[in-house]
């Protein structure tokens, strides 16, 4: 009977310990996993089960093995083969075949490569003689375009962090001039009665040698 891959074998038994809960766990269905916390899950969880507390080389992994991520808010990761309870189907879950992860490394690279000048096109290097263009499979295709789909998603999502890091910043420096405010007009404030409560016990303090002087003259 065929084994599960190392990698997703220790997948699955990482998610569905319960002990690990509040950093990773299965979602309501059992159908997608989530990552809660990534910064306990790299620094714990992947350092004792795999060697290395790399978070972006585990995704790296996932995609290797065909999982997809489903949630730009959060980290949750879906296979239809890795399902809460069905152990039997992990066996089935391969990475990808190097052929085929060439050429969709291939496809990302030439989508991602800066469009030539205007006026100008795109050097083709020569085929050998009797040969032509090369035919690329549907399987191929499909996880070229899966990549592609992959590559712009985490592409947008590094453009949301970057824009809620921004606001966070700007909101941190709207706040400080408030503080300092507040602060200096407390200072101001505490002066001030500082000052009436020197001027009241003056006041008593004269008014109480007037009262003496009043009833020894008397």
């Amino acid at each position: 009977m065929a084994k599960p891959a190392k990698f997703v074998e220790k997948t699955y038994q990482i998610v569905n310990d319960p002990a690990n809960n509040d950093i990773i766990l299965w979602n309501n269905d059992g159908s997608t996993f989530i990552v809660w916390n990534p910064t306990a899950f790299s620094g714990d969880l992947l350092k004792k089960h795999f060697k290395s507390d790399n978070f972006t080389s585990f995704h790296r992994q996932l995609n290797l093995y065909g999982f997809r991520k489903v949630n730009y808010d959060r980290w949750e990761f879906s296979n239809e083969l890795f399902q809460r309870g069905q152990t039997r189907l992990l066996c089935d879950i391969r990475p990808i075949p190097s052929k085929e992860a060439r050429s969709a490394v291939l496809a990302v690279t030439v989508a991602a490569a800066p469009p030539l000048p205007q006026g100008t096109s795109s050097p083709s290097p020569p085929l050998p003689q009797g040969t032509g263009s090369p035919s690329i499979s549907g399987d191929e295709q499909a996880i070229s375009s899966k990549l592609i789909d992959d590559n712009e998603r985490l592409r947008k999502e590094n453009s949301q962090l970057h824009k809620e890091l921004s606001e966070m910043r700007n909101m941190c420096n709207n706040i400080y001039p408030l503080i300092s405010n507040y602060t200096n007009k407390l200072a101001e404030t505490g002066s001030q009665v500082v000052k009436l409560l020197d001027l009241l016990s003056l006041k008593w303090y004269d008014g109480g040698e007037t009262s003496v002087h009043d009833s020894g003259s008397q």
